[in-house]
């Protein structure tokens, strides 16, 4: 028989699950992946939901919105439909369409500011800028219809120095009355008249536009305007704004009238006398406004908000659980953004409400429970976490009306992290309440000790709060006898004035600071004067916070930029002279020995 002794070595080998595993891993993978780029593009698109304005840009922000929205139907398909031949082509699409509908409005916004930060430092520079429009209030259509959009300008300054340059070559002019003699004194002495240029009552008739006014001042103001161009681009407002500063150059028309006596050496030694006094007269007084300049320039200025201790202690807890249990969800992407996270949108978007997602899991007694919660969870109510709960209070669903916008959620985090009450303490806000601190040297403390209690006569000092409903420092209770205020123990640190009062910060041994009311009497000069400067600098810091005034008639008018600025310089010099005063509390005379030369006979 023929030897069959066959071998068969072959072996099944299945497919392994990570094998079979794979095709579903990649249609997972590009699912992400487009999901992450619709992610991306709704980021970068939000950030104009705020910078265009509906009413203002309305171009720019429905080119925004038909864009946010095709883009949310799109992510919405995504998430409905899954993964499929279209779906990438869509996300091209969106691609494209970001470059023709949203980068519009991104240059269109980079341009305005650009141009804002221009004219913002050249009116820095020459406040009286006149513009044929501010590029921060001109809508974001107008650059995007014109990418290319420019604007006019002329300084109102320059305007005025082009008409003085004209009218002082008038005031050199010899007017219509010739030089004459005239004898006095008995035919003794002789005096001469001559005029020249324009009289200021002349002037003020150009100024006031009267008809009887000369033609050639009324010129000077029309060449300087024409020469400007300010006509062809300016409103009617910047026209009179221009003529007003034209009209300023006429004063250098004005001229003099010259008188000369000839052989009145008397008369000429008593003028060059009376000059010379006048001179030293005006020299001591530079000097003596150069000395007390240099001694406001000394002196630093530190404004500080007034916070009530036992109101922002709680604040301030509030805030740092806040950010302990939040700040998780919350990370800055590469150019500085602040977003919210998945895991933070997850948490924001969850049901609080318990669940039971096994039915009648577990035995006897607790089986029975479940079952019972999980007949209650029926009724699909919806308990929003504490997360969300705190991202609604602070704005979260007004901005993003519940949709999946990480970086307009982000924002309003960041918001609610700089305005808290632990960063407002961290920095001055001039809209608040304002005291002024003085610090008092370690030299000084034997003064202003002795200060304090001989203007609080004996009585103890009493520890005060801000109380920022009646805007008064109230007691606590709590005093420190002059008798400890004397000893090491206590150290003066500060004294803080303002309208609501004078305080005094004193350091125990143990660091502990604490604020006490100042006793008044120390210099009551000094304090009153220190008053007075306080309530000035306090009218004009509301001229620069608010941007209004009211004339002595009660009026309220709108300050220009000018006003605003002279208001800031006297707010300064101001609150500089108030703190003079308030330094020279505790200061304490001091004698030298007189010393006399020998005189011989």
């Amino acid at each position: 028989m023929a030897n069959y002794s066959l071998v068969i070595n072959s072996q099944f080998k299945p497919f392994s699950y990570q094998e079979m595993l794979a095709p579903t891993l990649m249609a997972t993978q590009a699912h992400q992946e487009l999901e992450n780029q619709y992610g991306e593009l709704a980021t970068k698109a939000s950030v104009w939901e705020e910078m265009a304005n509906e009413q203002t840009d309305p171009y720019a922000y429905k080119m925004y919105k038909t864009y946010a929205n095709d883009l949310e139907e799109q992510a919405g398909q995504l998430a409905r439909e899954g993964l499929n031949a279209a779906s990438r082509r869509d996300m091209l699409n969106m691609r494209a369409r970001y470059s023709k509908e949203i980068t519009p409005i991104e240059q269109a916004y980079t341009a305005r500011q650009k141009q804002a930060e221009q004219q913002q430092q050249a009116l820095l520079q020459d406040p009286t800028l006149m513009l044929s429009r501010r590029a921060a209030t001109t809508s974001l259509d107008d650059y995007i219809r014109n990418p290319q959009l420019a604007y006019e300008s002329y300084s109102g300054k320059l305007i005025t120095a082009q008409a003085a340059s004209a009218a002082s070559a008038l005031a050199k002019e010899m007017q219509e009355k010739p030089r004459k003699w005239r004898s006095i004194l008995g035919n003794s002495y002789y005096e001469t008249m001559m005029q020249k240029g324009f009289s200021s009552q002349a002037v003020l008739q150009a100024i006031q536009d009267n008809p009887n006014a000369a033609p050639q001042l009324t010129r000077i103001v029309e060449d300087a305007i024409n020469s400007s161009g300010v006509r062809n681009w300016g409103d009617q407002a910047t026209i009179a704004r221009a003529i007003d500063y034209a009209k300023q150059g006429l004063w250098s028309a004005v001229g003099e009238t010259q008188y000369q006596t000839l052989d009145n050496w008397r008369a000429k030694m008593a003028e060059q006398e009376a000059m010379q006094i006048r001179a030293e007269k005006r020299a001591a007084a530079r000097k003596a406004a150069e000395q007390r300049q240099a001694q406001l320039n000394n002196l630093a200025i530190n404004p500080l908000n007034i916070y009530s201790s036992r109101e922002l202690s709680k604040d301030e807890k509030k805030y740092k659980d806040d950010m302990k249990r939040y700040s998780k969800y919350f990370y800055k992407d590469n150019h500085g953004q602040m977003r919210m996270t998945w895991a933070g949108w997850q948490e924001y978007t969850r049901n609080a409400t318990p669940r039971v997602t096994s039915a009648g899991s577990g035995s006897g007694t607790a089986r029975l429970m479940n079952v019972e919660t999980q007949m209650q969870n029926g009724s699909k109510k919806f308990t929003p976490t504490a997360f969300r709960q705190f991202m609604d209070s602070i704005g979260a669903y007004s901005v993003t009306k519940g949709k999946w916008q990480p970086g307009n959620l982000g924002n309003v985090w960041n918001r609610y992290a700089n305005n808290s009450p632990a960063a407002r303490t961290s920095r001055y806000d001039a809209t608040r309440v304002t005291e002024y601190d003085y610090p008092i040297a370690s030299a000084q403390q034997g003064d202003m000790k002795d200060a304090i209690m001989t203007a609080g006569r004996g009585l103890s000092l009493k520890e005060v709060d801000y109380d920022s409903k009646s805007k008064k420092f109230k007691d606590t209770g709590e005093e420190i006898t002059m008798e400890d205020l004397k000893s090491d123990k206590y150290k003066v640190t500060a004294t803080r004035f303002s309208p609501y009062g004078t305080t005094v910060m004193i350091q125990d041994d143990k660091g502990n600071v604490r604020r006490y009311r100042m006793p008044a009497g120390i210099n009551t000069t000094n304090e009153q004067n220190r008053d007075r400067a306080m309530t000035a600098a306090n009218q004009w810091q509301q001229v620069v916070s608010t941007g209004q005034y009211t004339d002595a008639r009660g009026n309220v008018h709108q300050a220009t930029p000018d006003e605003i600025t002279y208001a800031q310089q006297q707010y300064a010099q101001a609150i500089q002279q108030a703190y003079l005063f308030h330094s020279q509390l505790g200061v304490q005379n001091k004698t030298k020995e007189q010393e006399f030369n020998p005189y011989g006979y």
